[in-house]
Parts: C-alpha cells; sequence; structure tokens
C-alpha cells in the first residue's frame, strides 16, 4: 500500500477504513511477510478506537481475522491431503503405461519368434498364472496379441478407483471449504486482499489438470479436440478413464458446507 494511502487512513478515514488498514497489515505478517506498517503505525491505530461503537466493531474484527486465520492452515492441509491422492494416482498411472509399453515389448518379442509352436510357448509361459500377488497380469486378447489383465484381486483397477474416490473427496472438501469461507468473509465485510489472494493461489493449486494424459483428462481432451471432438470420447470413458477429478464438475459437499457457515466461522 502506498504510504501517502496510509497516511491519510491514519488522520482522515473511518473506523472501519483504519480496521481494514490495520487488517491488511497483520494479514500480510501472518502470511509470512514484514506487513507494511511501522510499530508505531500499529500501535496508533489499535488505540485509535475510542468509542464504544469503534471498540465493538475492532473487537469484531479481532474476532474475524482470528477465524480466518485459523481457517488457512486447515485449508492448507485440505490441499496436502488432495495432492496425496493425487500423487498416488500419479504414481499407479506411470506404473500402467509402464506396463502397456511391457506389452509392446513382449508382443514384438513374440511377433520375432519364427517357430510357431514357440510362439504359443511364450505366450503361455508370459500369460500363465502365479500365486505371487501382482497388481496386473498378462492375457491374449482376441487378436491372439498379449494385452494386459487388470481383473486381479488387488491391482491396479482397484487401486485406481479407490485413489480416485478418495481424491474427489478431498478436492469436494477444499472446494466446500474455500466456498464457505470466502463467504463468511464476504458477510463479515472482512474483504482483506492479503487473505483473499492466498485463497485463490491455493484454490488454484485445487483447479490444476494434473492428469498425465490427454485420454485421463476431460478437459485436456476438450482443449485439444474441441467440445464436439470429446464428446463422444468422453462418453465412452466416462468411468474409467477419467482417473483425476475436474475442478470445475466437483459438487459442494452442501451437509459439510452447512457446518462450516454454523459451526466452524460462527
Amino acid at each position: 500500500m502506498v504510504k501517502k494511502d496510509v497516511s491519510t487512513i491514519m488522520k482522515k478515514g473511518t473506523a472501519k477504513q483504519r480496521i481494514m488498514l490495520l487488517a491488511s497489515h497483520i494479514a500480510e505478517q501472518q502470511l509470512n511477510k514484514e506487513g507494511f506498517l511501522t510499530e508505531k503505525e500499529v500501535n496508533s491505530l489499535s488505540d485509535s478506537f475510542k468509542t464504544s461503537s469503534e471498540t465493538r466493531l475492532y473487537n469484531k474484527f479481532r474476532e474475524t481475522d482470528r477465524i480466518v486465520r485459523h481457517g488457512l492452515p486447515y485449508l492448507s492441509q485440505l490441499l496436502s491431503i488432495y495432492l496425496e491422492r493425487i500423487a498416488y494416482l500419479n504414481g499407479y498411472s506411470i506404473m500402467y503405461f509402464n506396463a502397456l509399453r511391457q506389452c509392446d515389448t513382449l508382443n514384438y518379442i513374440v511377433s520375432e519368434t519364427k517357430s510357431k509352436a514357440q510362439k504359443e510357448k511364450t505366450k503361455e509361459i508370459i500369460t500363465k498364472e502365479t500365486e505371487q500377488p501382482l497388481l496386473y497380469k498378462y492375457k491374449i486378447n482376441k487378436r491372439g496379441d498379449i494385452s494386459l489383465n487388470l481383473d486381479v484381486k488387488i491391482g491396479l483397477k482397484e487401486l485406481f478407483a479407490a485413489h480416485k474416490k478418495q481424491a474427489i473427496e478431498q478436492l469436494r472438501n477444499g472446494k466446500t471449504f474455500i466456498k464457505a469461507i470466502l463467504e463468511f468473509m464476504e458477510d463479515k465485510e472482512f474483504n482483506v486482499e492479503p487473505y483473499i489472494k492466498k485463497i485463490e493461489e491455493i484454490e488454484d493449486i485445487f483447479k490444476e489438470d494434473r492428469a498425465p494424459v490427454p485420454y485421463m483428462s476431460k478437459k485436456q481432451l476438450r482443449d485439444k479436440l474441441g467440445e464436439e471432438g470429446a464428446k463422444s470420447l468422453i462418453k465412452e470413458g466416462e468411468t474409467e478413464s477419467f482417473l483425476f477429478p475436474d475442478y470445475s464438475e466437483t459438487e459442494i459437499d452442501e451437509e459439510l458446507y452447512k457446518y462450516f457457515r454454523e459451526d466452524y466461522f460462527e
């Protein structure tokens, strides 16, 4: 903030303007910055609320500031939990892509085998059942090629589904909290820019499309093929392909939102 504006508000500003000036300074300090007021200016502002109505307004501000300050670390925690789920999905996706490449390599080896009997023997060895727990197996598809078999007891298919479900849940929790805290601040007329910017920065991280390839992301497909071009592919992959949740399609948890507004922020 320009020093001239600070001086003007300190001398002639309304109680609300002085409170918002102090709130912005405190917010910047809380977000690991130095703030823009000197210690003398902070003390002068804190002592400037003389009337009973000004004191009540100031005390309300302090309580609102406390609630918002305590809410930001919780929002960061929600983001961390969400990113952990995404990391699992990414890790299993890499494993899946590596397995697909192994299929290509195995099929190449089989194709280079001259003896038909040896080809069939090689396929049999590769697809043979094992007692070892595996995340995926190999099978012979209708074309006679080696392909992935994800239908194992506890395999990639189940892990994808479990972590996708958890990622969606954590994304929904984060989006719900963001809606609740911003509306709480608006209701309290506590439009403190440093806090709002921090919340928006965290929201932008939630919004990032983290799918490693387009066919795992509706957004990437739409960007690549256009709305019409992506429509049929999106319909076909609705249940399995799109592992990474989309912020824009994630709904607010109304029950959790009610808890945040009626209990957490009050």
